[in-house]
């Protein structure tokens, strides 16, 4: 009983990879596209204003599901089987080690001419804005839409 509740449901139809070798580009595509339905009925289902958090959190969950798996596919269509196998199982090693993941944002974001301390103020202003929230307080803008602050 107790597995039953710990399985996800997507589980059975489009599981998500144990290990680096079933990391491919097309287990990848199905999950992510299986995920991402799911949460688009979800978000079908929540009220925005109402049921807010869950909403957002799904309509995240189905935007981050559709790049990742078009990604992927389109990679496959373009560069081939083997490219795609080989970004499929870069994506999973960097997601299961965690660390990795942030480590990549900061340097591309840096390559891409992004100015990192620009971004941790607009990460700052959102954090006091949701902890303002979380104590009662009006933020002033809502987290998601606090204006990046200027240099």
């Amino acid at each position: 009983m107790t597995d039953k509740i710990k399985r996800h449901p997507l589980a059975d139809i489009a599981p998500y990879p144990a290990t680096v070798d079933d990391a491919t580009a097309d287990a990848l595509v199905k999950h992510f596209a299986a995920f991402g339905l799911m949460h688009n009925w979800l978000a079908t289902e929540f009220v925005p204003g109402k049921e807010d958090t869950q909403w957002r959190q799904s309509v995240a969950c189905v935007v981050s599901s559709f790049t990742t798996a078009y990604m992927l596919a389109e990679l496959e269509d373009k560069a081939g089987l083997q490219a795609a196998d080989a970004a499929a199982r870069e994506l999973w090693s960097s997601w299961e080690a965690g660390d990795a993941v942030a480590g990549w944002l900061w340097q591309t974001a840096s390559e891409f001419g992004l100015d990192m301390k620009v971004i941790e103020r607009a990460a700052d202003q959102v954090t006091q804005n949701i902890r303002a929230k979380a104590a009662g307080a009006s933020p002033e803008v809502h987290p998601d839409q606090a204006e990046i602050p200027s240099p």
